[in-house]
């Protein structure tokens, strides 16, 4: 297996096999989302050669696939397993406890145990080189939802927008830390900061658009020039940015997006 230091190397996780890092914040619902699409695909492709997520995942005897811990684990990367070792039975009773518990307190829970998600591509997505990123791990579960008809698995497809749905939250959440200081080069005004949290707990720092316009009288059209400037910026691309961790951020959060329409048109 190969393993790329994300910090060191964000460019080069994105072109080359290896590991596929969550974000931190996100790891419990991106997780559950991989999971869901796991669980759908042991029903809709019935050939475990044609299967693409986790397909060497050790079922036990006398069960049809992989308990949620034990998909984690088998997709984990070895940074990841070590990471986890310390709170794993904890994050075992999470996982174990997640089909009766609602999404946000096992987002919540997997959080507060320090839950690290970061997965090894060859044992993720083992027949397919091409999901060496988020991004793309994304669109190829996805992907398998889309080829389904509209009425099947239900359940699975609503745990999937449901876990999307928190996903995007909690990545636009962290995306602040990149977007403020951008927004203020691009505007060149200090916003003024607010306290915000998510619908799982996480608690953040947000930009407050009426106290900035009260602090800039003379900037006409605030509002208008400061939603402008965030669409430029969620456009960004590794094409037209300098700033890679930024760029590859954004991909993430359009894929989501993306991802959530597709998904969408394919649930009843």
């Amino acid at each position: 297996m190969k393993r790329l230091p994300l910090l060191l190397l964000f460019t080069l996780i994105q072109l080359l096999p290896g590991t596929v890092e969550a974000l931190s914040a996100a790891g419990g619902a991106e997780t559950v989302f991989f999971y869901q699409a796991y669980l759908l695909e042991l029903q809709h492709v019935t050939n475990p050669e044609r299967r693409a997520i986790a397909r060497k995942c050790p079922i036990p005897e006398g069960r049809v696939g992989c308990s949620f811990a034990e998909f984690v684990k088998f997709i984990s990367s070895n940074k990841a397993r070590g990471k986890n070792q310390e709170n794993w039975s904890q994050l075992v009773k999470i996982f174990d406890d997640a089909e009766d518990t609602s999404l946000r307190e096992t987002s919540r829970k997997l959080r507060e145990a320090h839950f690290f998600a970061e997965y090894d591509q060859e044992t993720f997505f083992e027949k397919d080189p091409e999901a060496h990123s988020l991004s793309v791990a994304i669109r190829k579960a996805r992907a398998i939802v889309t080829t389904t008809k509209k009425p099947k698995y239900p359940d699975h497809k609503r745990k999937m927008i449901e876990a999307l749905e928190l996903e995007s939250e909690l990545r636009q959440a962290d995306n602040m830390k990149f977007f403020i200081p951008k927004l203020e080069g691009e505007l060149g005004i200090t916003l003024e900061r607010k306290l915000a949290t998510t619908s799982d707990g996480l608690k953040y720092e947000t930009y407050d658009i009426q106290a900035t316009a009260e602090k800039n009288e003379g900037v006409q059209d605030l509002a208008k020039k400061l939603e402008e400037a965030a669409n430029k910026l969620r456009k960004m691309t590794r094409k037209n940015g300098d700033d890679m961790e930024f760029a590859i951020h954004q991909a993430v959060i359009r894929e989501v997006q993306e991802s959530l329409a597709k998904l969408k048109e394919k649930c009843p």
